[in-house]
């Protein structure tokens, strides 16, 4: 999953793979907390209603935890402040 594109020492393209890992980050987390498969997955993200309250709550902290996890990630590639 953390796959790169370009050296390591490309910052862009470290990025932009952080990025591109994003969507497939969210959705193993929720698969694997909410004990769904892809396809249910897929089948509750087209629905309008149907989410029970947990789900929703569950869903809400798992998306504030990969966000989190990728801001703290900024921190890596700024330069010092002095």
């Amino acid at each position: 999953m953390n796959r790169m594109i370009g050296p390591p020492d490309n910052l862009l393209g470290e990025i932009y793979s952080k990025l591109i890992a994003l969507p497939c980050s969210f959705r193993e987390k929720i698969e694997e907390e909410c004990a769904w498969s892809a396809p249910t997955f897929y089948r509750k993200q087209r629905l309008i209603t149907g989410l029970s309250n947990a789900e929703k709550e569950k869903i809400a902290e798992i998306f504030e935890d990969v966000i989190k996890s990728i801001a703290s990630d900024c921190d890596k590639y700024r330069r010092p402040k002095r």
